[in-house]
């Protein structure tokens, strides 16, 4: 495997900075890695389509190589699920569930069960032990997005106007599994909790501002509640214009906030206005120059983002989505120096 920097993982460095305690350096994270540079990490053209499916041992091995604090584990919630004629359970697929006779055959998850799904991460744990990597978690796309996806998009959004009873029903079962596996989680020393849910275009919500809150907004916090009681940092990962929420976020306790997607939004504007208390975690477009630039594009767009964006509520360098198939895999080792060169 190439090794991309010297610099020494450090959990503790992260969370400081997720708290707001200003370390001196500059942390470098990313939300997961695509194909195209996991094959120019490692070497070789078998690996993966995403770096959270490669065994925790070769997570500790992309943490170490690229200068990231932490591994990442994307436990997505468990799917809504009914019995069949046959007695077996199956996991609904999107598109599937749009009728209340559907809704109604939903089985709830056992707490054993949910148990059984958070149990994996012990093994993560012993991997790291010892290496100064730490271990967050993404509970991702379990309340909002996972609800839209199973009924169709455009059925779902109409039904927030036509039905809401259902809508708030299904969200119910989308999102309850993922509080109390959280719940479970935060008994572990995580460095950060992620909330990601994407609830957002590029021109702001899905849905008028007022009907996305009141239906996403309780289970997130019910989502993050854990983590705040055991003072483990929160961070909410969402694509999309998000001004609209930004007060929402920081009065439920959000610590940190991610991509800060460059399709939406201003993330020195942000940082002027929300500097003091959230954390700010992306902005290097995926694109440009990411995708397009060149590593001299790459180098003075981190060195001024570290300049600009440090101090505060602080700043954790990484891309505006995650390091994907269109990444130039120079341009993503000239971001990973650059973090190291200039922080």
């Amino acid at each position: 495997m190439k090794l991309l920097t010297s610099r020494q993982p450090n959990k503790e460095r992260l969370k400081a900075t997720l708290l707001h305690e200003n370390p001196s350096e500059i942390p470098y994270w990313e939300a997961a890695i695509g194909k195209r540079n996991l094959a120019f990490l490692f070497g070789r053209e078998d690996v993966p389509e995403l770096s959270w499916l490669v065994s925790p041992e070769e997570q500790l091995q992309i943490a170490t190589a690229t200068g990231q604090d932490v591994v990442t584990l994307w436990m997505f919630g468990p799917a809504p699920r009914v019995r069949e004629p046959n007695g077996s359970l199956r996991c609904l697929e999107d598109g599937e569930l749009t009728t209340w006779d559907q809704l109604d055959k939903i089985v709830p998850y056992t707490d054993e069960e949910i148990r059984a799904f958070v149990k994996p991460i012990e093994r993560v744990f012993d991997v790291v032990a010892g290496t100064g990597v730490g271990v967050s978690v993404a509970c991702g796309g379990s309340i909002w997005q996972k609800a839209w996806q199973l009924v169709g998009f455009e059925e779902f959004m109409s039904k927030t106007l036509t039905d809401p009873a259902f809508v708030e029903r299904l969200i119910h079962h989308t999102a309850e599994p993922g509080v109390r596996a959280a719940k479970l989680l935060c008994e572990y020393p995580l460095t950060f909790l992620m909330v990601a849910d994407n609830i957002s275009t590029t021109k702001g919500p899905f849905v008028s501002p007022d009907t996305l809150k009141s239906l996403w907004r309780p289970w997130a916090e019910k989502t993050i509640a854990p983590a705040k009681a055991k003072g483990i940092p929160a961070m909410l990962n969402t694509d999309g214009k998000i001004d609209w929420i930004l007060d929402d976020i920081v009065e439920m306790g959000f610590d940190a906030i991610n991509p800060v997607d460059p399709n939406g939004n201003d993330i020195f504007e942000v940082k002027e206005l929300y500097g003091d208390r959230l954390c700010l975690v992306g902005g290097i477009n995926q694109h440009w120059p990411l995708s397009t630039g060149t590593p001299a594009d790459v180098d003075r767009t981190v060195r001024e983002y570290i300049d600009r964006l440090r101090g505060g509520g602080g700043y954790v360098v990484s891309s505006s989505h995650d390091i994907g198939e269109n990444v130039v895999p120079a341009n993503w080792v000239a971001m990973i120096q650059a973090v190291e060169r200039y922080s």
